[in-house]
């Protein structure tokens, strides 16, 4: 158990609780406290036929059930997401929340074409994509065995999972992710050098509230 706590110590604060929620929905699930069909989002439900608001973020909570797609899913994100944060958010947290919570609002307006009920996967595809644009020059091996520069690696996992799922419906959430990321990733590095007369201002930036509220994260 020490050794657990020491582990989860040494995850930064939003990462860190962002994957104790998907651990604690899938465990939740594995044991029917609740079912996936509650979980997902679509805008009838949760707006229109019935109010169940939660759905918006329960959406991005759910990634599968405990197993070892989940935990291949914690290796890509304990990497990526887990970077990001302590690299260019490092005591920031407000400011990692403001580009998750960004990132998850353009998901939500892309994805109806592609019926996605979770999006999760695309919220976790786009932190790969700014994480691969951020390290232009990194090698990185997918799978541990191909080694390609970083920002190949989104098209590439795309096009390895195409080929595995045999179908482009299967893609969305992969495409959704990247569409997301290279915008998301525009607004951090694009935006504020050129489209801000220089100003540095970007649509990134948290409120002070939000700072306030994780100021001792």
């Amino acid at each position: 158990m020490p050794a657990i706590g020491e582990m989860l110590a040494g995850i930064p604060p939003v990462s860190r609780y962002w994957m104790l929620a998907i651990l604690a929905v899938a465990g939740a699930v594995q044991i029917h406290i609740v079912n996936p069909y509650q979980l997902y989002f679509s805008f009838n439900t949760a707006f229109v036929t019935s109010f169940q608001p939660w759905r918006l973020l329960t959406t991005f909570l759910y990634h599968g059930p405990l197993g070892y797609e989940l935990l291949l899913y914690f290796l890509w994100f304990f990497r990526y997401g887990r970077w990001l944060e302590q690299t260019f958010f490092a005591n920031k947290p407000a400011e990692y929340l403001m580009l998750l919570i960004v990132s998850a609002a353009l998901i939500v307006l892309i994805a109806p074409p592609f019926a996605l009920p979770f999006l999760q996967p695309s919220l976790a595809f786009s932190l790969i994509y700014i994480w691969s644009r951020k390290n232009p020059h990194e090698q990185v091996a997918l799978f541990w065995i191909i080694q390609l520069p970083a920002p190949y690696l989104p098209i590439a996992m795309i096009v390895i999972s195409g080929i595995l799922a045999g179908s482009l419906r299967s893609l969305g959430a992969d495409i959704v992710g990247c569409i997301v990321g290279h915008i998301v990733w525009f607004l951090m590095e694009v935006w504020p050098l050129e489209m801000s007369s220089g100003a540095g201002w970007s649509p990134l930036r948290p409120p002070q509230a939000l700072k306030d509220l994780l100021g001792d994260l």
